[in-house]
Parts: structure tokens; C-alpha cells; sequence
């Protein structure tokens, strides 16, 4: 089996920004050419589906707001670039679902979003689901039982402890 490391550079300059990383292989003894990570980004989501993890939105180092998508496969260690679409924004959550990631909230070019927009990986279309919680950034998401459940934040007021909850299959 040829386990690949991630080489990352820690140099204090990415600011909290996703860098480029250069795969070793220990198998061959030697670096991996591979396709960098397509946007340097911040204030971004990643989930994990089928051995690919999906990046999404967040914010480009000219704070440029951003609705694209980097892919990164897990098997052969190779970023592609995904479907754009949806509502741009950063601090937002993503939960994945039976083949669709859900982007909720977060905050968008001119404010805090209470939008829920949904990628179908198998389809690769873009939707927005009929969802009216509360506009916040900065919150947690989990996913149980076929509902997201949406919890603190930051909303237009200030700091929030209030719980929105998606069920999926009703689309409320």
C-alpha cells in the first residue's frame, strides 16, 4: 500500500487561509506531482462523501467572497474543480446528506444570511431549500436522524443561544 503525506509549509504568513500542501509518497521515496488546491480561501466548509472531501465558499485572500468549489480525492490525492453555485458567503455551516450538501447561513456580501443552499453531488445542480430560521454566522451545524440542527452564532443583534432546526425530508 503507498501512504502519501501532506507536506504543508508553516510559515506564519497564511494567516488562516487554506495554503497549498505537496504530498510525499513513502512508497517511492519521492514527491508526488499533483494539481494544487484551486482557491486559497478562508471562512470556508469542507465535508467528506464518498472519498472526496468538498470545499465550499469563504472568503479569497482579496476578501472577495467566493461560491466555488474545490474537490479533493481522497484515493488518488488530486484537486479538481467542482460546480459553482449558490449564494456566495463565509462563516456559514455544510452538512452532507445522502448525496447533497446543505450550506446554511453565514454571511454574505452585504449581511448575516438565514438561506439554505444544497449541492446534489450526483446531479451536480444547485437548489435552495424553503428554510426561514434565523440569519446568523458563525454557528454550529450536526446532522441526526435526517435533520440539521443549527445552534448559536452570531446574529443581528449580537451573540445568539437559539436552535433552528431543517428536517430534510419535508423540505421545512
Amino acid at each position: 500500500q503507498n501512504i502519501v503525506i501532506r507536506v504543508v509549509p508553516n510559515d506564519g504568513f497564511a494567516g488562516g487561509y487554506a495554503i497549498q500542501s505537496t504530498p510525499f509518497s513513502l512508497a517511492n521515496d519521492h514527491f508526488v506531482s499533483a494539481l494544487a488546491q484551486q482557491n486559497i480561501r478562508s471562512g470556508h466548509t469542507a465535508v467528506l462523501f464518498d472519498g472526496k472531501m468538498y470545499v465550499w465558499g469563504g472568503e479569497s485572500t482579496s476578501g472577495e467572497l467566493l461560491n466555488t468549489m474545490d474537490i479533493y480525492d481522497l484515493r488518488s490525492g488530486v484537486w479538481s474543480r467542482g460546480k459553482s453555485g449558490g449564494t456566495a458567503r463565509k462563516h456559514h455551516t455544510a452538512s452532507v446528506f445522502s448525496g447533497k450538501i446543505y450550506f446554511f447561513g453565514g454571511e454574505g456580501a452585504f449581511s448575516r444570511l438565514a438561506t439554505l443552499d444544497v449541492f446534489d453531488i450526483n446531479e451536480q445542480s444547485w437548489s435552495e431549500a424553503a428554510f426561514s430560521p434565523t440569519a446568523r454566522r458563525g454557528h454550529s451545524a450536526t446532522l441526526y436522524n435526517g435533520k440539521i440542527y443549527v445552534w448559536g452564532g452570531f446574529g443581528f443583534q449580537g451573540e445568539m443561544n437559539t436552535l433552528d432546526v431543517y428536517d430534510i425530508e419535508s423540505n421545512q
